[in-house]
């Protein structure tokens, strides 16, 4: 009996080299979510250089512009875009590469749970520290390579102790960054700021679905730990390259 293709899958033989690297691709419907996500995150990479004018617009400010949209903005963007989207991949840890089935997956959210609530108990206590910014770049390391160490642990306990790392990291990195976003504002502009900044956590939704095309095509943990490092050398890079960013305060 002739059978044809499957209704929204592609013909064999259109787009065939790709659809054998990319499976998923042969799929109309997925080629239709990738590319609106895709548009999606252009048109998040245009919000932002736009906003960042707005902003200088409002405050006529040249180190508005300067600190706040590009410094702490920028800052903002790289752990959503590149580190965050590591939540999405759980259940393939949990599953795939260490097989600890759902209750190992409720053990690892709860890990990265309890480390983002100490690390926010952390800021708070540390809130007359005299250089926020540099602990802040500080944790955004620890961030980026405490990712790395979750995604090439050798066990299922040293994961989820990176994942208290993890956790840990990444609130008190937002809690500083939101801190110093408002410190550095004027009081009459906190909004107009605070509406500008909040348009970057946007992007960890759009970011979600090329990293776990990665995750298909590379594995899980090497996306993970690409995505570790880029968070950990961007930090450390912008560090070094800028230094008036460590004077904030």
């Amino acid at each position: 009996m002739a059978t044809g293709p499957v209704a929204g899958q592609a013909a064999p033989g259109r787009d065939g080299a790709l659809a054998r690297a990319f499976p998923a691709l042969a799929v109309g419907p997925y080629r239709l979510l990738l590319s609106g996500n895709l548009c999606a995150m252009l048109v998040y990479q245009a919000s932002v250089v736009a906003t960042g004018y707005a902003a200088f617009q409002m405050t006529g400010a040249a180190t508005m512009l300067g600190l706040i949209s590009l410094a702490l903005l920028g800052l903002a963007f790289v752990p959503l875009l590149f580190g965050m989207p590591y939540q999405t991949l759980m259940p393939v840890f949990a599953e795939r590469v260490f097989a600890v089935g759902a209750e190992g997956l409720g053990v690892l959210m709860a890990s990265g749970g309890v480390g983002s609530l100490l690390g926010s108990i952390a800021v708070a206590a540390l809130a007359g520290f005299s250089r926020p910014a540099v602990f802040q770049l500080g944790v955004g390391v620890l961030f980026g390579a405490a990712l790395l160490g979750f995604a090439l642990a050798p066990s299922f306990a040293v994961a989820v102790a990176m994942l208290l790392v993890v956790g840990f990291a990444s609130a008190a990195y937002t809690a500083i960054n939101n801190t110093l976003v408002l410190a550095n504002a004027e009081p009459r502009l906190h909004g107009r700021v605070m509406s500008v900044y909040l348009i970057t956590f946007a992007v960890s939704p759009v970011a979600a679905l090329p990293m776990s095309w990665l995750a298909d095509w590379l594995g899980a943990p090497v996306t993970v730990a690409g995505g570790g490092l880029i968070v950990a050398a961007v930090v450390a890079g912008f560090a070094a390259l800028y230094p008036a960013y460590r004077s904030i305060h």
